[in-house]
């Protein structure tokens, strides 16, 4: 090797993170996601990926690898991305959070091999009744509702450990009732049962119900949310009706290889928190039933910290066993 290669190698293995950072993005980024092509949460990742685009000047391009319950992605992009910002990870809680509390064999803890970058968004979850079955006009009658009508009322989840069903055992620890939990293997189908009188209610993705509660099938009494949706605005949170509820996780979030660099890792967070800024992407998620949820990279740690302590917490009081 002559004298100038040299001089340029080495030129390139001492730039500072803080340089690369600097002339990052220079090449496409992609987001390895556990969804199926044409689901909600791939939407979700699709038109967030078009205006992360214009504001990083460069490719996004989106990969579906779905399977194991998200944790296909989820060791693709440990195990086999390049740590340089250039392949994240778009997941749900569910291999981030709750996977470990659900299954006896994990193939790695997240939380050692990648970083978080931020929330993109969060899925707008409903509470809702069938009112032929449940005659109740509000989420405070429904409650009471149940309290007088013991392990008779019926509700519907995507499945056990989903935030759905986490949900409702969580309000079930709150205030001593008790349902019947039926678990389903997507929300769409125990809200079809709940509109076809075979279940009393149900937790629903709102976006999913609207033609149902259009056609007064369904009657939402309640929103899974922090704050009140932008798209029900005359609808409580569960958490006004019920104050000491927390909202287990319903995020779908970005994340890196651990290897990553810090510069890199803020960087990226800045491009995604003005992405998500503009205004049009907040009414193509509206539409999709998510709200747009810039984080801090130590906000989004923290949220997820928080929320395992949550699970667990849940997870424990309700019996639920890992398979």
């Amino acid at each position: 090797m002559n004298r100038t290669a040299v001089i340029i190698a080495a030129a390139c293995i001492c730039a500072s993170p803080a340089a690369l950072a600097q002339n990052y993005p220079n090449q496409p980024i992609r987001i390895v996601s556990q969804f199926r092509a044409g689901s909600g949460g791939d939407s979700l990742l699709r038109v967030f990926g078009e205006a992360l685009s214009k504001v990083a000047g460069r490719p996004v391009v989106a990969e579906n690898k779905p399977g194991g319950g998200g944790m296909t992605a989820t060791v693709h992009v440990a195990n086999s991305a390049e740590p340089d910002g250039y392949t994240l990870l778009g997941a749900t809680p569910g291999p981030i959070v709750t996977h470990r509390f659900l299954t006896k064999k994990n193939p790695l803890d997240p939380l050692k091999v990648l970083k978080p970058i931020s929330r993109v968004g969060e899925v707008l979850i409903t509470f809702g009744v069938n009112p032929k079955r449940v005659p109740v006009q509000s989420f405070k009658e429904f409650l009471d509702y149940v309290k007088q009508h013991p392990r008779k009322v019926s509700y519907g989840t995507s499945g056990i450990g989903s935030p759905h069903h986490l949900s409702g055992e969580e309000l079930k620890q709150i205030l001593g009732v008790q349902m019947i939990h039926v678990p389903y293997k997507s929300t769409s189908r125990a809200l079809l049962d709940c509109v076809g009188g075979q279940l009393d209610s149900t937790f629903t993705l709102y976006a999913v119900a609207i033609p149902h509660i259009e056609s007064g099938k369904f009657k939402i009494l309640a929103a899974r949310s922090d704050k009140r949706a932008k798209q029900l605005p005359d609808v409580p949170t569960v958490t006004e009706i019920v104050p000491e509820f927390q909202n287990p996780p319903g995020w779908t979030g970005l994340f890196v290889p651990i290897k990553t660099p810090d510069a890199i890792v803020k960087r990226l967070n800045s491009l995604v928190v003005k992405a998500l800024a503009s205004p049009e992407i907040d009414k193509k998620l509206g539409r999709t039933g998510f709200e747009a949820t810039p984080d801090t990279p130590e906000q989004f740690a923290a949220l997820i910290d928080k929320q395992i302590k949550l699970v667990d917490s849940i997870v424990k009081k309700a019996g639920i066993k890992p398979r």
